[in-house]
């Protein structure tokens, strides 16, 4: 019988993989399969001996000398391979036998997921086609057009009130009454559904408190899997990633149907189930576990499977030291990528063009990886990265390029289907393996990332600075000038031929460059405070007289809905403008636009759901120290016993905002009632985002109040600025 793999879940109770199978009759099957986690010693022979004798009697451990690559490229060396029956024994004993060894020593594969390694031995990997007895595998990992299992899905939301479950909704129908018949009906309907996905809007966050009710009620057997157990797959966490604080919620994993959060999946998010389903498939990350991870775990898993198909080892404690290095290179080599300084102000006729996965093409063109900067075997090579002359191996094809050539090959593929139709398939497809790919740069550079370098990452960006430099003179040549550039992006205004200059460049640097954008004009914005041109605060007007808006308000999920909309209906006052001037005569619109939104304010019109400011919490509330709006809705939640996470949002409406009373400072959405805010609060956020749009032409923050309060003429202000 031919199936597909559903899911796949390691058993440390009985030390076993099961794995979750659909026929291609339909039926839903689990199968227990066996395989022994192993890892290895590198050591002095004597050392070896010595691990061998104290191990070889000890139950459930297997001890023999293997030949095993200790880093990519390298040379097999002697070592000691450990098998272990006993999956709990695996990670305590090698903590054992490392408290043995001498400096210099290493171990390999303690801490490789033992699913991916059974995976890796078998040739299997999740959704692939299966005969469901014997698990050999009738698919290929590498296959552009697979099918999928037909996979049936159902939503399911929960509402609580306070402790007590108020109402469970399945696939629109609700529920509602006593909470043991809730329980027993919604195990009824999804007993008839019989979904392969549950989709929830949070789940993560209401499954286990879900799952504390048949506890505390005393119903038996409440599962929402095909079968009872819930895996919690990680504990709820908040942790700080580039510069913000984030909250994870607890992951719960359902058993034999795949449990997807929509709030908390990222690939899901970003590419829906094609996207979520091919990068599943590749990184052998089973579909749920995958939703609950970052980009940058699946790269992992990808580089460690190859790794292991080619008989290498994954280092357990990474220490791979930096290269040493002159004052002078340092200088040389900690730079990112190349950014030109934008001008503020308006410009017409202005092309975006952005290189395709520009530091993947880097990586593969140079054969960029850990073993292949400042290799050993080539010291003399004629192949170097340019200003910081690392040699560049020109004997063995490094461990990322091999990685990442599928990857981009198959990106390239969907992208051709695209441009002919727009596929929903593909389209998810090529947005998953997009964040894949752009993931994989920032890893070279990552301390921890388990084949990781700091010298790869240096060379990548040397190669891109010098990309963008030589796209740069392609295009002056052609008589373009240069307004803007950053690191794979450039901004070009000018009437010459750009499909010639492309090409002219992707001929020069092997990467391809499309033209991502056309704009009949252009608005390069300031930063805040000092004035100088912004690196990613623009919007411009296509020739459709649509707007492309980065960096504004209405990009910003603290914006509150109102505020959003006044900006973005400015906007599209102004995009009727076929030319800078044309902008220019269309502000007093605008700013009408921006008046008939401050009178609702000021009239107390507006329903609280238009006013909510949503923020990100920073820290507990006993270590705010300033009493701000997120400190007084923490305070509020705290008084209602609902306890809030760092990382996790508050959603509020401003009603005090000059008071430091946390009661009436502000109050907690859905609770807030309409015509309770501070107007005034609301009338400087709409002026805030009129000011954004309007700041290169002279229209600041105090011209436009002074304006709304009739203390200047707009028809004389804009006369004499225009």
């Amino acid at each position: 019988m031919q199936g597909w793999i559903l899911d796949i879940a390691v058993d440390y109770q009985r030390s076993c993989v099961w794995l979750w199978t659909k026929g291609v009759d339909g039926r839903i099957r689990r199968t227990r399969a066996t395989h022994t986690p192993a890892f290895y010693v590198q050591a002095p022979d004597r050392i070896l001996a010595s691990l061998s004798d104290i191990y070889s009697q000890e139950d459930g451990v297997d001890i023999c000398a293997d030949q095993l690559a200790v880093h990519p490229g390298g040379i097999p060396q002697a070592v000691l391979k450990v098998l272990v029956a006993d999956y709990r024994r695996l990670s305590p004993l090698a903590s054992e036998v490392d408290a043995l060894l001498p400096p210099g020593a290493q171990l390999f594969n303690v801490d490789v997921d033992i699913a991916l390694a059974f995976q890796v031995h078998r040739e299997v990997f999740p959704l692939a086609l299966v005969d469901v007895e014997g698990l050999q595998a009738y698919d290929r990992i590498d296959r552009l057009y697979y099918t999928l299992p037909p996979l049936t899905s159902a939503s399911l939301d929960v509402v609580f009130e306070g402790q007590r479950l108020q109402q469970l909704v399945l696939e629109g129908e609700h529920l509602t009454g006593n909470e043991t018949m809730m329980l027993e009906q919604v195990q009824d309907l999804l007993a008839d559904h019989d979904p392969d996905v549950l989709l929830t809007p949070g789940g993560d966050r209401f499954l286990p408190r879900l799952y504390e009710r048949p506890l505390h009620l005393g119903v038996e057997g409440f599962t929402l899997g095909r079968e009872p157990e819930l895996r919690p797959f990680a504990e709820e966490r908040s942790y700080h990633s580039y510069g913000r604080m984030m909250y994870t919620p607890p992951r719960c994993l359902l058993t034999g149907r795949l449990h997807l959060d929509e709030q908390h999946s990222f690939f899901y998010h970003e590419a829906g189930l094609p996207g979520l389903c091919e990068i599943s498939r590749l990184s052998r990350i089973p579909p749920q576990q995958l939703s609950r991870v970052t980009p940058g775990t699946a790269i992992t898993a990808m580089q460690i499977a190859l790794a292991l198909h080619q008989g290498m080892g994954v280092p357990w404690k990474k220490n791979t030291p930096e290269a040493l290095k002159s004052a002078y290179t340092l200088l040389l080599a900690d730079r990112g990528g190349l950014i030109y300084d934008p001008p503020v102000g308006i410009y017409e006729d202005v092309y975006e063009l952005d290189f395709s996965s520009l530091y993947p093409f880097i990586m593969l063109n140079h054969n960029i990886s850990p073993e292949t900067v400042l290799c050993s075997c080539c010291p003399e090579s004629s192949h170097r990265v340019p200003l910081l002359d690392y040699p560049l191996c020109q004997r063995h094809r490094g461990l990322i390029p091999t990685v990442l050539e599928p990857l981009v090959r198959r990106r390239v593929i969907y992208k051709q289907h695209l441009r002919r139709e727009d596929n929903p398939v593909y389209r998810g497809r090529s947005r998953a393996l997009k964040w894949v790919l752009v993931t994989c740069f920032g890893y070279t550079g990552y301390r921890n990332a388990r084949f990781g370098r700091i010298e790869c990452h240096e060379a990548i960006n040397a190669f891109a600075r010098e990309t963008l430099l030589t796209a740069t003179h392609i295009a002056e040549e052609y008589g373009f000038r240069v307004l803007h550039g950053i690191i794979d992006s450039l901004w070009l205004t000018g009437r010459g031929d750009i499909q010639t200059v492309c090409k002219e460049i992707e001929k020069e640097v092997a990467i391809p460059l499309e033209v991502a954008e056309h704009y009949k004009w252009l608005v390069l914005l300031p930063t805040r405070g000092t004035g100088a041109g912004a690196l990613t605060r623009y919007y411009g007007a296509r020739g459709d007289d649509s707007i492309k808006i980065r960096g504004l308000e209405t990009r910003r999920s603290d914006t509150p809905p109102l505020v959003r909309q006044c900006q973005e209906d400015m906007v599209a006052v102004l995009a009727v403008a076929d030319d800078a001037s044309g902008v220019v005569q269309q502000i007093p619109r605008a700013l009408e636009v921006l008046r008939q939104y401050v009178e609702q304010v000021r009239a107390g019109a507006c329903r609280p759901e238009d006013l909510v400011i949503t923020r990100r919490v920073t820290k507990p509330l006993r270590e705010y120290q300033q009493r701000n709006e997120s400190a007084a809705c923490l305070w509020q939640l705290e008084q209602q016993g609902i306890v809030v996470h760092p990382g996790q949002q508050v959603r509020y409406v401003v009603t005090d905002a000059a008071t430091s009373n946390p009661r009436t400072k502000v109050q907690v959405y859905p609770a807030a009632t309409s015509g309770d805010y501070d107007r005034n609060k609301y009338v400087k956020l709409l002026c805030t985002a009129a000011e954004s749009l309007l700041l290169p032409f002279g229209y600041t923050h105090e011209v436009i109040h002074h304006y709304l309060d009739g203390l200047t003429s707009l028809v004389t202000f804009h006369n004499s600025k225009h």
